[in-house]
């Protein structure tokens, strides 16, 4: 549509067309025609859908025309030419309507490029000039999301800016009624050669624009083929998170939108859209930063899993300008981004799917091994062996230790223990069953480790047996829990290979490929499930069974001190408030928990010789694994695991003391005077390695770090 001023003199003669239009609003036929709102005459035009989209390249430049969806950036001054000079080439009313119009004509062969807003203003002007108007107005209609017609930003021939109709002043226009109609509308006083050279000019323009719109259409969608290259591109690589590929992806449509930032969310099978979406457009951490009072302009998409937003950011001072808004283009974007991340993560989701099956395999060719021994040494089992009594084997003694054992006595030493907690008649267990269950166990521990082997789980399940026997857990525990901890302190550390989870890591073993986190432990827990497959557990009902299991389970991932760690300050409150409930299944779980690290490191309360002996061990294998770091890996190895600080030895003993093991033992005896053997045995052996720091006059003050990894690995 386009509206032309006519001059003054036509004012009361169509000042009284104005009171007669239906929808002009109130009658205006009393006021002085010099005092009313100049009226407006109306042609339709050729109806462009789609006007001309937005350059979104880094080099844009902010005068050129929009998408329909955004609205048009200012116009320039009319002072400000075209370098071509494109105004005029003739005097005003030259240009007639048998005749091409040269103007027109030179700018519709040579328009190459999307058109600026101040070639329209010139062409208006053109258009004043020829009419002999005093003003030119242009608005091009288009067609919303919902499907309506409506009116879109207005140029003007006299003005310096680009502004655009409220819905009710465009229902008031008569611009509104050419719109609304798609009938043209003229004041019957205007003369007919200015409206027919008006409707030729148009039709010219209208090309123009169509030229325009296709040039911008192209450029517009060789963009949108660069971006979707990049994004097949980026999906087709492997990466080690998702992190990392949803990083890279957005990377490449931040550029060319309009967007501050990217966000991406995965969604679970407890997702809600409504609610979530809710708290989306009301969360400032989508942001990625803090923006008190701060204005955001959204755009959404969801496809599968994964829910796309873009997000431009404006303070509360500021409102959002028309280069601002998001366009049809930016959601075409965000639409074709959306897809790619759902196959990016579909992609990623299969391949660490293929990466835990052959780490599955390559554990599973370990593990058969162990099981094809077993099942070849229980045909050769003597079940007739009389074990020797828990008095006889020190079995009750804090102070116990199986130097001097064979290995028949350690196997008559486990036996024993479980004979004397009543589980094989509580629960029905064979004692050939318990016998060949037993042997289980020692054999998947490896003999080539030097701490972490069967000896190590024997001194566990030991500790463990002998706090079992006080009166405060033979009253409290129930038989399940009895036989959940004595399962879980014997199988712990199954299948132990020497080294810790960090080196587990660092060496991308099919363990870490295939658990993630807590490695060692999640695969002493699943060897100790693969040799419960037999007649042990038989007897249990099927809730008995799995309540078992996931008591082993916990308190087997308890001895990562990782674990023991976060879970250790709430039970030492619970502990010195003298509150610990046995009645509170919570509280149970945790003090489960708690005697699985106390078990578990035990030998800092063993006597100063065994003490010193385990230390020694300890440390061998720690440095072992630090030269494997150092010189196959290429790294360096923590503090406790170099070589080079083997000296210090005594020293990082005491740290760990202090860190570690004395609050344990400590918040234990607090709750159990029985137990309190394991503080004092702690106390004694740091009084012997403190006198060794101080004799070798090694100054090494605090708490190190790493004494987190000390025993644990």
């Amino acid at each position: 549509s386009i509206d032309v001023w006519f001059p003054r003199s036509r004012l009361t003669i169509l000042g009284r067309r104005r009171v007669s239009h239906p929808l002009c609003g109130p009658s205006r036929g009393h006021v002085h025609p010099a005092t009313m709102e100049r009226p407006h005459s109306c042609l339709s035009v050729h109806q462009i859908d789609d006007p001309v989209c937005l350059d979104r390249a880094g080099g844009r430049s902010p005068r050129s025309l929009q998408s329909t969806y955004f609205p048009f950036s200012p116009c320039v001054s009319r002072s400000k030419c075209l370098p071509h000079s494109l105004s005029s080439p003739r005097p005003a009313g030259q240009c007639k309507r048998d005749e091409s119009c040269n103007f027109m004509m030179r700018l519709f062969g040579g328009l190459l490029r999307p058109l600026q807003n101040k070639i329209i203003c010139q062409i208006l002007q053109h258009l004043s000039e020829i009419t002999q108007a005093q003003r030119c107005c242009l608005s091009m209609t288009t067609v919303d999301k919902t499907g309506v017609k409506c009116l879109g930003p207005l140029f003007q021939s006299d003005e310096e800016s680009v502004y655009g109709y409220t819905q009710a002043e465009w229902d008031k226009c008569i611009m509104g009624y050419v719109v609304s109609t798609g009938r043209p509308l003229n004041i019957s006083d205007a003369r007919e050669f200015r409206s027919l050279v008006l409707s030729s000019h148009m039709v010219l323009f209208g090309l123009i624009l169509e030229n325009s719109q296709l040039c911008e259409s192209s450029e517009q969608e060789s963009k949108r083929n660069q971006v979707l290259l990049e994004l097949a591109q980026l999906v087709s690589h492997d990466y080690p998170s998702v992190d990392d590929m949803l990083s890279k992806l957005a990377a490449v449509i931040l550029p060319i939108t309009k967007a501050q930032f990217c966000t991406v969310f995965i969604s679970d099978d407890s997702y809600t859209v409504v609610q979530e979406l809710i708290k989306f457009m009301d969360n400032d951490s989508l942001l990625k930063g803090s923006y008190d009072a701060a204005k955001k302009n959204i755009i959404l998409c969801i496809w599968g899993c994964c829910i796309c937003l873009l997000v431009t950011v404006k303070h509360e001072s500021m409102a959002f300008t028309e280069t601002d808004v998001f366009s049809r283009a930016d959601e075409h974007i965000l639409e074709d981004f959306v897809v790619y991340c759902a196959l990016g993560l579909q992609k990623f989701n299969e391949q660490q799917r293929a990466d835990k099956t052959r780490a599955k395999l390559a554990v599973t060719k370990e593990v058969g091994n162990v099981i094809t021994f077993l099942l070849s040494h229980w045909k050769s089992l003597h079940t007739e062996v009389v074990i020797p009594s828990a008095d006889a084997l020190r079995l009750l003694d804090f102070g116990f230790n199986d130097f001097d054992m064979s290995q028949i006595a350690m196997t008559q030493a486990v036996v024993r223990m479980i004979l004397d907690l009543n589980l094989p008649q509580d629960f029905s267990v064979d004692y050939k069953t318990l016998c060949q269950w037993v042997l289980s166990v020692q054999k998947c521990y490896r003999s080539n480790v030097v701490y972490h082997n069967w000896s190590h789980a024997l001194h566990t399940a030991q500790c463990m047996f002998a706090m079992l026997q006080t009166k405060e857990l033979k009253s409290n525990l129930s038989s399940l829990e009895v036989l959940a901890l004595m399962i879980a302190s014997l199988c712990h550390d199954l299948d132990h290979r020497g080294v810790n989870n960090s080196y587990i890591e660092r060496s991308n073993q099919p363990l870490a490929q295939l658990y993630g986190h807590s490695s060692l432990e999640h695969h002493h827990y699943d060897m100790c499930l693969l040799i419960l497959n037999n007649p042990m557990l038989s007897s249990l009902s099927l809730n008995e069974y799995r309540a078992c299991v996931q008591m082993i389970e916990k308190n087997i991932l308890a001895t990562d001190l990782a674990i023991y760690i976060e879970k250790r300050t709430k039970f030492f409150k619970l502990a010195q408030s003298n509150s610990c409930l046995w009645t509170d299944e919570g509280h149970r779980e945790l003090l489960r928990s708690m005697l699985m690290t106390a078990s578990d490191i035990c030998a800092i309360t063993k006597p100063w010789p065994v003490q010193k002996r385990i230390a020694e061990l300890v440390a061998t294998e720690f440095y072992a694994q630090g030269d494997r770091e150092k010189y196959e890996l290429n790294i360096q190895p923590m503090h406790v695991m170099d070589r080079e600080n083997s000296t210090r030895l005594p020293h990082m003993q005491v740290d760990y003391i202090d860190g570690i093991c004395s609050p344990l033992y400590e918040a234990l005896a607090s709750i159990c005077e029985s137990w309190s053997p394991l503080k004092e045995g702690c106390r004694r052996n740091r009084k012997h390695w403190q006198q060794l720091a101080d004799a070798r006059n090694i100054v090494y003050g605090g708490i190190s770090n790493n004494k987190v990894f000390y025993y644990k690995t």
